[in-house]
């Protein structure tokens, strides 16, 4: 059996890969920091992505040596609206979670992809990354950083 993480797990998209991939025989370790509906199949662990290493300790102490693949999808919109009238730690935390997360769940999932023939992994942008929105700048700014991310890995 193919096994699977997916961030951002208990709604949207994240949940509906998790649907997915349990559709087509895989288990999924499901990764969020509320509780999906449960499922056969789907593992849950609570998770913020903002917390350095967090995903490396789930996965160490659940003894999983090997995935098949990564879905990341954790994010957060953020405020909005325009950038000197947002709360600068609200700013900042949307940045951290949907840049740094996406660089802390990548850097613990990649050493045990690496340990398969056919791993493969699937990190989630938005809108933002590639058609500016005002008001979205928390948003946008760091969406566009997981394209650039994602193909620089592959090369």
């Amino acid at each position: 059996m193919k096994l699977a993480v997916v961030t951002g797990c208990s709604r949207g998209i994240g949940r509906a890969v998790c649907d997915a991939l349990l559709a087509e025989g895989w288990a999924v370790v499901g990764l969020s920091r509320t509780a999906p509906e449960p499922q056969a199949g789907l593992y849950w662990f609570a998770c913020d992505v903002r917390i350095p290493d967090v995903v490396s300790d789930i996965l160490a102490s659940a003894g999983i040596e090997t995935i098949d693949a990564l879905v990341h999808c954790a994010g957060v919109r953020g405020p909005f609206g325009p950038l000197l009238e947002n709360d600068q730690s609200a700013w900042v935390r949307t940045v951290t979670t949907n840049l740094l997360g996406t660089y802390y769940v990548v850097s613990s999932c990649l050493p045990l992809l690496q340990k398969t023939d056919d791993g493969w992994g699937l990190l989630f942008s938005g809108g933002g990354a590639f058609r500016p929105e005002p008001g979205f700048s928390a948003y946008a700014s760091p969406k566009g950083a997981p394209v650039a991310f994602a193909a620089t890995l592959a090369e």
